[in-house]
């Protein structure tokens, strides 16, 4: 099945311009508010700037590659969100949704094809020894997963690891030294270092001295 948005950092970057611009033009059919354009803008930004300092020295980039590869999985969660809306609104039309760039291109038709978009990894997580974790995951026919986590107080997810093979132990130590922990757990697909999918359903693991 194929895919509306671009599988390239690149591509996405130009792809994004062209949807903001389209979503602000069309604001009034598309129900889109002055907050909602303000936030799909603020996180066009953000991944257009964790893109940019990929390039910088090896450690850096390192980390500056792990920052916009959560940003970009962000900004698709929005995109497809509001997409999926639109087309339920009784002014969404066919040329709208060529204009935003929402059609997905037919396999073999020229565009881009490849892993299902709607394929989303299986978790399973258990406690280990000294505060640590096993996270097991499903690959398919993906290359691996990209893992994010989020630990008790934080807003948001954040990656914390690419793995090809299940299962994937999260050694972190406890964050108070002898208190158990409650850990989040979610994952995307890799295709060619592409996440692709949905996000797999959230797991949570208690973690013990």
């Amino acid at each position: 099945m194929a895919d509306y948005i671009p599988g390239s950092d690149d591509r996405l970057s130009y792809w994004l311009d062209r949807y903001l611009a389209g979503a602000t033009e069309n604001a009034t059919v598309l129900e889109l508010g002055p907050a909602d354009l303000t936030a799909l803008g603020a996180r066009i930004t953000d991944f257009k700037a964790r893109l940019a300092t990929c390039g910088t020295t090896e450690a850096a980039a390192r980390a500056a590659t792990a920052e916009k590869k959560n940003s970009r999985r962000l900004v698709e969660q929005m995109v497809r969100t509001l997409s999926k809306r639109f087309t339920t609104l009784p002014g969404f039309t066919q040329a709208l949704a060529e204009l935003l760039g929402i059609v997905a291109p037919a396999a073999g038709g020229g565009g881009e094809s490849g892993p299902p978009p709607d394929a989303k990894p299986e978790l399973k997580g258990a406690p280990l020894l000294d505060g640590a974790a096993e996270i097991k995951f499903t690959k398919g026919d993906s290359d691996g997963v990209n893992l994010y986590s989020q630990l008790e107080g934080e807003t948001d997810f954040s990656f914390l690891a690419r793995d090809t093979h299940s299962p994937y132990v999260d050694n972190r130590p406890l964050r108070v030294a002898g208190k158990p922990e409650r850990r989040k757990y979610m994952a995307r697909y890799l295709k060619n270092d592409q996440e692709y999918g949905t996000d797999s359903d959230i797991i949570t693991v208690t973690c013990s001295p």
